[in-house]
């Protein structure tokens, strides 16, 4: 845990000079986490600042749930339908930091589909075979006039020293708005396959569901509300409760 409080003061460092940011900090609680039955609290936080008319510099720490984070911070260089980003990554499994790089990258054609990839590598500072990580993330979002419908898929690679671990999983999220109203709502729908180098006849399926509720009130700040759950998966035994996590985050712009 004290590993996890040191990324979040230094990303929040590398922004600490600037005059104006736009700010968000989350807490969330799951029972994803295989040891701890009553569940886990966890917290997310982003910090962006617009330094110029095409770049922008930021730092964002996400919970993926069971004590484990992605972090990052560097800059982006962005056009009306281009953006490009590149940052320190840093990734923490069961306990485990490993340092690394992230490459991202949006095009959006005509206000109508935006497509996006994300690539982010991780290595262990002792030993590249223990708690290293390869994640590609694609996506393509359709633009509507009172929604957004995404669809993504995601590859995550994960070494161990007994082998490797990997896991493909698609999911479609749709955003429902309406033009000039604060409120939004989503809905979404996740699948995924695992599989294990060393355990060949080791395969799983799991099914996740969830949704999210939006109130933007400008420069009252935007308020969020998300919750999900892994309602299926294969290899799960009959005493194994039924994962979930619930989130609330804040965000605002300081002048």
């Amino acid at each position: 845990m004290k590993k996890i409080f040191f990324v979040l003061t230094v990303l929040f460092s590398l922004n600490f000079a600037i005059s104006a940011v736009d700010f968000e900090v989350g807490f969330q609680w799951d029972t994803y986490h295989p040891e701890k039955e009553k569940g886990v609290p966890g917290f997310t936080f982003d910090i962006s600042e617009k330094l110029s008319e095409n770049f922008n510099m930021f730092a964002t720490i996400e919970n993926l749930y069971a004590l484990n984070y992605n972090a990052a911070a560097g800059g982006s260089f962005f056009t009306d339908n281009f953006n490009l980003s590149a940052a320190a990554f840093f990734a923490l499994r069961s306990g485990k930091f490993s340092p690394g790089i992230m490459l991202d990258t949006s095009v959006t054609i005509k206000d109508f589909v935006t497509f996006a990839l994300e690539s982010d590598f991780a290595f262990s500072p002792n030993d590249f075979s223990e708690n290293s990580l390869m994640l590609i993330i694609g996506g393509i979002i359709f633009h509507t006039k009172n929604s957004d419908l995404t669809l993504q898929y995601k590859y995550d690679h994960y070494f161990k020293t007994a082998g490797f671990e990997n896991k493909h999983s698609a999911k479609v999220d749709i955003l429902a708005f309406e033009k000039d109203f604060p409120f939004k709502i989503g809905v979404f729908f996740g699948a995924g396959g695992e599989k294990h180098s060393y355990d060949p006849a080791f395969f799983d399926l799991s099914v996740d569901v969830g949704g999210t509720m939006i109130f933007d009130f400008g420069k009252g700040g935007s308020y969020i509300l998300k919750g999900e759950s892994e309602v299926f998966r294969m290899l799960r035994t009959n005493e194994e409760k039924i994962p979930f996590a619930v989130s609330f985050a804040v965000g605002f712009t300081i002048e």
